[in-house]
């Protein structure tokens, strides 16, 4: 069969999902169902369409995580990307305030970006190898600055890939660095209010708060 039922209930031909430019709704390209992804995969499994699958977290979208998506898309004909959801990214991270983003708003940004055909999830409680066990692609996807993944963890999955390709950073940029910069920004705000209310308190005595750089100051 060439038709699947998406997220929404509506029937859609798989192949009109190849086209990522004219089909970007979140709601068919979104996939829970990973018996859904699986008849997906196995409709190419014996044609010229090459497969891949890359996992990831892809929180707060950036320049490297496009660019390494862009690289993924060009190596391969479909790319299922199959995303951390908050627990697992959690986890991973060990991070109890990470994910930035939820895997709701994460999974539509790749969809609406269009840097996927299908989204799909991983879950705590399922080992790593387990989806890319289930799918077998022809070329799985990863990256030299995933800690948890080591070069014998590829080997193994090599196994059950047509090919492994293992990318180098994309981007000297990354999540982590972002969300410093915005803690940065929001502590620097806060002490400025903090600065002004203290102001108008020594004022009156002829005194000024002032805010300090304390490195400069120790210069």
């Amino acid at each position: 069969m060439n038709e699947i039922v998406v997220a929404n209930g509506s029937k859609l031909r798989i192949k009109d999902l190849e086209n990522i430019n004219l089909v970007r709704d979140p709601s068919f390209r979104v996939m829970n169902d990973k018996e859904i992804v699986l008849r997906y995969r196995n409709y190419y499994r014996d044609s010229d369409k090459k497969v891949g699958f890359v996992g990831g977290v892809y929180d707060m979208l950036h320049d490297g995580h496009i660019k390494y998506l862009l690289e993924c898309l060009r190596r391969c004909d479909i790319l299922v990307v199959a995303l951390d959801d908050d627990e697992l990214a959690r986890k991973r991270k060990n991070d109890p305030l990470r994910p930035f983003d939820s895997e709701e708003k994460r999974s539509k940004i790749l969809s609406w970006a269009g840097l996927a055909h299908i989204i799909t999830f991983r879950h705590v409680g399922e080992h790593p190898y387990d989806l890319i066990k289930f799918l077998g692609p022809d070329v799985l996807f990863t990256s030299r600055t995933t800690k948890d993944v080591s070069d014998e963890d590829r080997r193994k999955l090599g196994e059950y890939c047509g090919e492994v390709v293992v990318f180098e950073p994309q981007s000297p940029d990354s999540t982590t660095n972002q969300m410093f910069r915005i803690e940065a920004a929001h502590t620097i705000r806060a002490a400025e209010k903090v600065v002004s209310a203290l102001d108008e308190i020594t004022r009156p005595f002829g005194r000024k708060a002032v805010l300090v750089d304390v490195e400069e100051g120790s210069k």
